[in-house]
């Protein structure tokens, strides 16, 4: 008995030998293949390098280290974890960056936190154009921010044009005008957009019949937003903090 020509086993047979052709040469895959190539490549070069460069003897320092050039060596390592110097080069900064980025965080979550929900909770009135104007500090440039409070708080510490706080006869002290604090302020009003972003478009997408059963059973507004909303707002804040830090 003769098997016919389009049988089961060999349509099966020609299925599979287009699905390995086709996987074999899809487009999509070389595309990212190569674009993984190149995002490696950019991204593992230069931090190889640096590397590299730390174990080496610079041009510079040939005369103090006593080596020559190009030696394998760990006094850089050593001047900057484990030497005299070694605060000012290195722990102290990390200690002033994590300060900054914490509290940063901090007041992020508490600007974005509260826009998101006067703006998706409440009745404000134009929602959308308050909305859509709380992405601007976002756009434009952190170091505007910066230059906008030195317009207004520069002192005479710096030499140049006064600034609008000491042309009317107040003299910002220098912890106003520079320092630890202007750069949270201005970090804070640049990043917290994300934080609006992220918790208002979650705070839109979820159920207010949770809130009102809440009120319903005579929870208070703290009640419910310390025990209905910010546990599942989690996932969204999570997202916020590690984009803002």
């Amino acid at each position: 008995m003769r098997v016919p020509i389009f049988s089961p086993r060999r349509l099966n047979i020609r299925s599979a030998w287009n699905r390995f052709l086709y996987q074999r040469y899809d487009p999509t895959l070389a595309i990212a293949g190569l674009l993984t190539l190149v995002l490696t490549y950019l991204i593992l070069a230069p931090i190889g390098a640096m590397v590299i460069t730390a174990f080496k003897v610079q041009f510079r320092d040939q005369a103090q280290m006593g080596q020559a050039l190009g030696e394998w060596t760990t006094y850089y390592l050593e001047r900057v974890f484990a030497s005299r110097v070694s605060s000012i080069l290195f722990w102290k900064p990390l200690m002033n960056t994590l300060i900054v980025s914490v509290l940063v965080v901090a007041l992020t979550l508490f600007l974005g936190i509260l826009v998101a929900w006067l703006i998706v909770r409440t009745d404000m009135p134009a929602p959308r154009w308050l909305a859509s104007g709380m992405i601007i500090p976002y756009i434009l440039p952190s170091w505007t921010f910066a230059l906008a409070w030195l317009s207004i708080f520069k002192n005479r510490r710096i030499a140049g044009v006064q600034g609008i706080a000491e042309s009317l006869g107040f003299s910002p002290p220098d912890w106003l005008a520079y320092g630890i604090l202007p750069i949270i302020i201005c970090l804070a009003l640049h990043l917290f957009p994300l934080v609006f972003l992220l918790f208002g478009s979650a705070l839109r997408s979820l159920d207010a019949q949770l809130e009102e059963s809440g009120r319903i059973l005579g929870a208070s507004r703290w009640s419910i937003m310390r025990k209905i909303v910010m546990p599942l707002m989690l996932p969204a804040l999570m997202s916020a903090v590690l984009l803002t830090f």
